[in-house]
């Protein structure tokens, strides 16, 4: 595969995965209560991921990983394929790529854990021809499951999922209820690359994180959690700020207010010095808040009843951009990009649908690794449109519903 073979150069592709309990619990992504957090390089289910050489773009469509070409549109499936009783049973969504390229981490359902099919981290490994170098496991005296090359680095039956690498390649954070009773219910994690030193962040307080992002120098985890509900899915959220190694909690502001249901999270994006952060919510604003000293966080916009779904720094750190539905000409619009100066003095409508022809609700974005464009991927159904959006305000639809190839063909993998 053209995807595979591009990464010969780069070495080992590592995958990552959550892990989710028994096959009779199983239910799909879209019925949890579970949010994916929308953040740059994120683990979120369908966050659109760019290689560092902004040439292929990985995204989950119809829970299955797929790579686009960028300059064709091309896409291709590159979910390994597993000898599993059940086609149903391989899930594979939120890819993260880490910072070099050589290693995606996403979140898969394929591993039998204790009797247990369950929510795992793992990796993929290629050999020197960018093959996928699949691996046997004995499942019993005379049964073998081939796992498409996957190898479990979570070995539990919780769910560990969403990860996220950290700026240097070396760590990984994620989420997982481990060591909690409650159903559905986050806690932080980071572990190193290969599975091993896992440490929980911040065990002395009782919140469950529901976005989070590491510091541009890997020294630290911000996350937001809900603290208190307000009705009518409003909630009251902090955000914490806490050592990449689980110690000095601090919270960095408690009491935001708003909308908390599935896709609408807060959204967290870090500047690229490291001393602000920017945090969106959605039926509320874009805010600004100050890592080095104390003080109120910074409304740059009134969201009013919108819901953002992206949120950047360019790499200048003089713009912060977000993606957010609205009015667009009296109509309604499943989203609009914009873009403001830190201070909120200035504010600029970027991109918007002018035939009025927004991509499908709902929707998540990510920034190309030169900071020059953003890709908007509508998983609507079975996978919506890609859109890329230039900074200039230029947009161009690389993948159309159709272009999406047919999920009943077999993905190609070599037995041995």
């Amino acid at each position: 595969m053209k995807f595979l073979k591009s990464m010969v150069n780069l070495g080992i592709l590592t995958i990552v995965l959550s892990s989710h309990g028994a096959i009779s619990e199983c239910r799909s992504i879209e019925e949890t209560d579970d949010v994916e957090p929308q953040l740059r390089r994120s683990g979120m289910s369908f966050t659109p991921q760019w290689m560092p050489g902004g040439e292929t773009i990985v995204v989950s469509r119809n829970e299955k990983l797929h790579s686009i070409d960028v300059g064709s549109g091309q896409v291709e499936i590159i979910s390994p394929k597993t000898r599993s009783p059940s086609d149903v049973l391989q899930i594979d969504y939120s890819p993260s790529v880490s910072p070099d390229g050589s290693r995606i981490a996403f979140t898969t359902h394929r591993f039998v854990t204790d009797g247990y099919y369950s929510w795992d981290i793992a990796t993929l490994e290629f050999d020197e021809n960018g093959e996928l170098r699949p691996r046997r496991r004995q499942l019993g005296p005379l049964s073998w499951s081939l796992d498409g090359g996957a190898v479990q680095l979570t070995p539990s039956t919780s769910r560990e999922r969403n990860p996220l690498w950290s700026p240097d390649g070396s760590r990984i954070a994620f989420l997982s209820d481990r060591e909690d009773d409650y159903p559905n219910r986050n806690e932080l994690y980071v572990m190193s690359s290969d599975g091993s030193n896992v440490v929980r962040v911040a065990p002395e307080i009782d919140v469950s994180p529901r976005s989070f992002a590491w510091s541009p120098d890997g020294e630290k985890l911000a996350f937001a959690s809900k603290s208190e509900y307000l009705g009518e899915n409003l909630f009251r959220t902090s955000l914490y700020v806490v050592g990449s190694e689980g110690s000095g909690i601090e919270m960095a502001w408690e009491g935001f207010e708003g909308y908390i249901y599935r896709n609408a999270v807060p959204l967290l994006a870090w500047s690229p010095d490291g001393s602000q952060i920017a945090i969106a919510i959605a039926r509320n604003g874009v805010f600004v808040v100050d890592t080095t000293r104390p003080t109120n966080p910074r409304l740059i916009r009134d969201l009013g009843n919108d819901t953002p779904y992206g949120l950047f720094w360019n790499a200048n750190g003089d713009e912060i951009l977000y993606y957010a539905d609205g009015k667009f000409r009296g109509y309604n619009v499943t989203g609009i990009l914009w873009g403001s100066t830190p201070d909120g003095r200035r504010t600029r409508m970027i991109w918007a649908p002018e035939d009025l022809d927004a991509p499908n609700y709902p929707v998540a974005l990510s920034m190309s690794p030169d900071d020059s464009q953003i890709a908007v991927y509508s998983h609507y159904g079975y996978g919506g449109p890609v859109i890329l959006i230039n900074l200039d305000g230029h947009a161009v639809n690389l993948v159309e519903e159709s272009d999406w190839p047919d999920l009943s063909e077999l993905w190609s993998i070599q037995y041995y």
